[in-house]
């Protein structure tokens, strides 16, 4: 059984939203949650294993997407609006895949509204161009964590070179974990996600 609060928002672009969200301990960070491209939200894992160490926000990128609405502008855009929506003033981001992305390209953006970004399973998205996510990534002024599984099939070079352009950035491996860390090594992961949200003070 899950403790997740639901809701349906809709934007301005008429964009409808599915959102979830776990209410943490009180006084606790929010963090929101960035799943990849190409998948539905998967990340109540990481809800989970986070437990009351935060306030977890998720929503379906995918469901929602439209001919017209799949642009990194219009995800900015989304993201600002629902994060306005639930109200943390500097929320720490976590994405996934191509969620990390997404989550540079805000902080790049809304560098006043992100407290710390954690970047879990590579970092890209099929659509955006290494130079963008550089630019993206050297343009962050608070922490950035880029989290890797050693056995995940995505190189972690591009992460590296990321790393080494990001003011803040803080690299952490996770040993025999794939693309996917928290399935192979959830508690590792716990750690590590409590370390991040933990570091929004």
């Amino acid at each position: 059984m899950t403790n997740d609060e639901r809701d349906q928002v809709t934007l301005s672009d008429g964009a409808r939203f599915a959102t979830l969200t776990r209410p943490g301990r009180s006084g606790a960070p929010a963090a929101i949650l960035l799943h990849g491209g190409t998948v539905h939200d998967e990340l109540g894992p990481l809800a989970e294993l986070i437990g009351a160490e935060a306030t977890t926000y998720r929503y379906d990128r995918v469901a929602a997407e439209t001919s017209n609405g799949s642009s990194i502008t219009a995800h900015l855009t989304r993201l600002e609006e629902l994060r306005r929506h639930w109200g943390p003033a500097r929320p720490v981001l976590i994405g996934h895949a191509a969620g990390s992305a997404l989550a540079l390209a805000y902080a790049a953006a809304h560098a006043e509204r992100v407290g710390v970004i954690g970047l879990l399973g590579g970092v890209g998205a099929a659509d955006v161009a290494a130079a963008d996510l550089i630019g993206w990534a050297a343009a962050t002024r608070c922490p950035v964590y880029f989290v890797h599984g050693t056995a995940d099939p995505v190189s972690a070079a591009h992460a590296l070179l990321l790393a080494a352009r990001t003011p803040l950035a803080r690299k952490r491996v996770v040993v025999d974990a794939g693309h996917r860390p928290w399935l192979e090594q959830p508690e590792a992961v716990r750690e590590l996600l409590i370390e991040i949200v933990r570091a929004a003070g």
